[in-house]
């Protein structure tokens, strides 16, 4: 059962404002990413944008053919939500929760992981979303 460790995270600069997803998918015990990806969705709040790095990952994870995963975010409220800890209340994010749990219902395994800000993956992630956001 090969595991893959997937990094994801989301940034708005204003809320809403201008806003980037990326993600990063790692092998265990490796610290470099094999896959990773990052864009610009427009104008959006920090919460849809962090959705949407979710949303493009998984999709991705299961176009590669992966089974088990392990999805990594620095986002507690995403986190939160997609464990069933918390509602989703918010109307335009409704559908992206909608989405992300029929994604990972694909999955033989998944588990979903709060991390902290701090986490190395999780800094790459992030100037991935800063790069993207500095180019526009």
């Amino acid at each position: 059962m090969n595991t893959i460790h997937i990094y994801t995270d989301g940034a708005s600069r204003g809320n809403p404002g201008k806003a980037a997803w990326a993600y990063a998918f790692f092998k265990e015990g490796e610290n470099i990413p094999f896959i990773k990806d990052s864009g610009y969705i427009g104008t959006a709040t920090n919460n849809y944008a962090e959705y949407t790095a979710v949303i493009k990952a998984l999709e991705k994870a299961l176009e590669s053919g992966y089974k088990n995963i392990v999805l990594h975010s620095d986002s507690k409220l995403l986190v939160s939500q997609l464990l069933g800890l918390y509602r989703v209340k918010s109307e335009n994010i409704k559908p992206l929760y909608r989405k992300a749990k029929k994604l990972l219902d694909k999955f033989e395994s998944y588990k979903v992981v709060h991390e902290s800000r701090t986490h190395p993956f999780i800094k790459i992630v992030d100037k991935m979303c800063n790069e993207t956001l500095d180019e526009i």
